[in-house]
């Protein structure tokens, strides 16, 4: 039998005023999909949080997803995030920037003006390229990872001077453009919870206290969400 893994049924979200069911489908792991489940969280959308197993890695809760095997993925691949209107066909929104765009607009989470938006997009892109670069480190040989993970390091301080620049300029306290949470907020302390070596990025943010405090301030807002949440290696 083919056996998901139900983390949460909350009930529905909204859509225009319309009452939606959201349904968050992925493996039972961090990857592509755990950005979208802090902003669901932090948008107090309601949603399926449903993880399938991947044995090809370790995780061994659950089969292959049934949904894949469906044809309703538009690309044949999870994440997906599946939004049901009552009394019509589910739409299925693949790629995981596209589904985390799309919940950030529908949570308020981006600025009302398109230049604003675009500073947001453009922070949420450099967070995309720093996490990819430490996701490529856990595939590879042990004998690689301590030098690539000490490079990554290396590049982190020149990373948050940049930051923190954009910060000054276009936000205010506890947030990277403006004074409401926006999907740059979310997105970095994505990254910060991705990185294993937190203690070395704590060290590096004890000298950009505007950018700690945006670290601090959407750690907050998800505690309950990361007590909670089933253990993950990545």
């Amino acid at each position: 039998a083919l056996i998901p893994l139900l983390v949460s049924t909350q009930s529905t979200g909204s859509l225009n005023g319309n009452t939606v069911t959201l349904k968050l489908q992925y493996f039972s792991l961090k990857g592509r999909a755990e950005l979208s489940r802090m902003l669901l969280t932090v948008t107090g959308k309601h949603f399926e949080d449903i993880r399938y197993a991947a044995p090809h890695i370790g995780i061994k809760e659950g089969l292959d997803s049934p949904v894949k095997s469906s044809g309703a993925l538009p690309f044949g691949q999870l994440p997906v995030l599946e939004v049901a209107l009552p009394g019509q066909q589910s739409v299925f929104i693949a790629q995981s920037h596209a589904i985390e765009r799309y919940i950030s607009k529908e949570g308020g989470l981006y600025p009302e003006d398109n230049i604003h938006s675009a500073i947001v997009d453009s922070i949420h892109e450099l967070f995309v390229d720093i996490g990819i670069a430490w996701v490529r480190i856990v595939y590879l040989p042990e004998a690689e990872k301590e030098e690539a993970r000490k490079k990554w390091l290396e590049a982190l301080p020149v990373h948050l001077v940049q930051l923190e620049k954009l910060q000054k300029r276009y936000g205010k306290e506890g947030h990277f453009v403006g004074d409401k949470l926006t999907l740059a907020d979310v997105a970095f302390f994505h990254v910060y919870d991705t990185v294993h070596d937190n203690d070395k990025f704590d060290a590096a943010l004890s000298s950009h206290a505007p950018l700690k405090a945006i670290i601090d301030n959407v750690k907050k807002i998800l505690e309950k969400y990361l007590s909670s949440r089933p253990h993950s290696p990545f």
